[in-house]
């Protein structure tokens, strides 16, 4: 039986199913990223449905496509790294110049905002000192 949401336009709860479409995603409120998005649709009027888990999955590739166009270390690789140098969050934000929030933040999933993700590109080793 399919998922049943509320949907606006029918002003009544409706069965729904999740399509694909273009989408654009703006990161860091200026730079593009174009991918496949799913959303949940009525099944009815074919009206676009709130769908939490959808739209943060969605999200979730927007930031791991701009993450991968800009070289910057995916979660995983800035937990490891920070581990790999012995510091605690605090003592990796100031390394980077942030708080512990913000280590905490992209070990979690955050993007770094461009300053940041360069002396984690350096200190991942893949940007040379110089640039």
């Amino acid at each position: 039986m399919p998922e049943r949401r509320f949907c606006e336009q029918c002003r009544r709860e409706v069965p729904c199913q999740v399509a694909e479409r273009p989408g654009i995603f703006r990161v860091f409120g200026r730079e593009p990223v174009r991918l496949q998005v799913r959303i949940c649709v009525c099944s009815e009027c074919g009206a676009h449905l709130y769908d939490a888990v959808l739209d943060d999955a969605n999200f979730r590739r927007a930031y791991n496509i701009y993450r991968h166009r800009h070289q910057i270390p995916f979660p995983s690789r800035i937990r490891a790294l920070r581990r790999r140098l012995g510091l605690t969050p605090e003592g990796f934000a100031r390394l980077l110049g942030c708080d512990a929030a913000a280590v905490r933040r992209y070990e979690t999933g955050a993007v770094p905002p461009p300053e940041h993700a360069t002396k984690l590109r350096r200190l991942a080793g893949t940007v040379p000192p110089s640039s």
